[in-house]
């Protein structure tokens, strides 16, 4: 079975922080000049909300991503920047949601020639922690037995050893769904490099708009959203900074849920552009999948690891190693959609390239439930199926005698023209 899969691996995570021109002072920062980071944390405080769980039963995150300013595919650049933060963030809940955690703590103390050999394992910790841990400590003392033959210092000349090690694990697998961009960031280096934050949020509404995609109910009704259209054609100009999926209303005030989507134009064709579109409509349609529910699944591995030898000769030699690794996935099986709509589709200049195309799709319960009237009306009709067409159908009856017949001549009748 197809399914749509996204996955990341970070052999290392590097913090992404905002750094100030040393001429300005905090005091005069504005929101635009912030880091992206620090302009997601100011939204939510403004918002009231907090990261994490919160008293009205949301669940608020912030996660990062950078996107290099060399690039030659801006919007996918952008957009894979997007996903990973949007995983990222994913992560977090999932892992709020549930976690389990391993940890393993050794340490080996010799003296004479033995200092050199691995010590066997004794069985207590779990399997895949007890292994990857082993293997840092294999690699500690590769490296000492490599520098002790580099310097013509041999094994038994090691006196005393000690080596320490520690291994944490931790996964978690859980469903996540009716998770929503309420807000999108963005700030660029001075090399050109972008930072991409976001905060996504899970609410009631968001929950219940997924369940009624999945048919399992109805969505809620709520005046106080904006209306899908007229918000998307109030902020056209600025469609390039949405991804993801946005909660908002119909005009029967019902809650739906909006789309985004974009792709780098490839070349200066109206062709091009109309490609990029269907790309764009095809990444949108995505979002739509995700929003309705995945299975998240993370694990984190952090292993450390310290080897003290004291030699003969040289004295005492010290190595201390740290290796971190975070994989990450979210999968989601077919799923059905009916009555999704374009309700915007756009192309703007971009930055060294051709450009940016966009589409904007939404997925009312209402457009639907309109669909599927309209599909029954059409399947009835069974077209698809073949068959003998007219092949059976009696011949109309015989023209009236008194028809008039052509008289040719004269001129043909004339229409208005401009």
């Amino acid at each position: 079975m197809n399914k749509l899969i996204f996955v990341a691996t970070l052999s290392t995570l590097t913090a992404l922080g905002f750094s100030q021109d040393p001429g300005v002072k905090a005091d005069v920062e504005t929101k635009e000049s912030l880091g992206a980071k620090r302009q997601a944390e100011a939204f939510i405080k403004e918002k009231g909300w907090s990261r994490g769980k919160n008293p009205d039963g949301s669940f608020v995150a912030i996660n990062v991503s950078s996107y290099s300013g060399k690039t030659k595919n801006l919007a996918l650049a952008r957009s894979n920047a997007f996903q990973m933060a949007c995983l990222k963030a994913k992560q977090d809940l999932a892992t709020y949601l549930s976690t389990e955690i391993s940890t393993e703590v050794g340490a080996n103390l010799k003296r004479g020639e033995a200092a050199n050999s691995p010590t066997a394992e004794d069985g207590s910790a779990s399997g895949p922690v007890k292994k990857l841990a082993t293997d840092a400590v294999q690699t500690l003392l590769a490296a000492s037995k490599q520098a002790s033959k580099d310097s013509g210092i041999l094994p038994e000349q090691i006196l005393l050893s000690t080596d320490f090690k520690s291994a944490v694990q931790t996964a978690a697998r859980a469903e996540v769904c009716g998770v929503a961009v309420s807000g999108v960031y963005e700030s660029k280096g001075a090399a050109g490099d972008g930072s991409l934050a976001i905060v996504v949020r899970y609410t009631n509404t968001s929950k219940e708009l997924a369940n009624a995609a999945l048919g399992r109910g109805s969505v809620p009704v709520n005046e106080r959203l904006a209306e899908a259209q007229a918000w998307v054609d109030e902020n056209e100009k600025e469609l390039f900074k949405n991804f993801g999926t946005k909660i908002f209303r119909d005009k029967n005030n019902q809650v739906c849920v909006v789309a985004f989507g974009q792709a780098d134009i490839k070349g200066k064709s109206e062709t091009a552009i109309e490609i990029a579109t269907e790309i764009a409509k095809t990444a949108a349609q995505g979002e739509l999948r995700m929003f309705v529910g995945e299975l998240v699944t993370g694990e984190n591995l952090l292993k450390r690891g310290t080897s003290f030898k004291e030699l003969e000769i040289k004295g005492f030699e010290f190595n201390d190693a740290e290796n971190y690794n975070k994989n990450m996935s979210a999968k989601a099986e077919r799923l059905k959609f009916q009555g999704i709509s374009v309700i915007k589709e756009w192309d703007l200049p971009s930055e060294g390239a051709n450009g940016v195309a966009g589409a904007v799709l939404v997925w009312s319960q209402g457009g639907a439930d309109a669909a599927n009237a309209l599909r029954a009306q059409m399947e009835s009709v069974g077209g698809s199926k073949g068959g003998d067409g007219r092949q059976n159908v009696p011949p109309p009856a015989e023209s009236s005698p008194n028809r008039p017949k052509m008289k040719l001549g004269g001129a043909a009748p004339t229409a208005p023209e401009p």
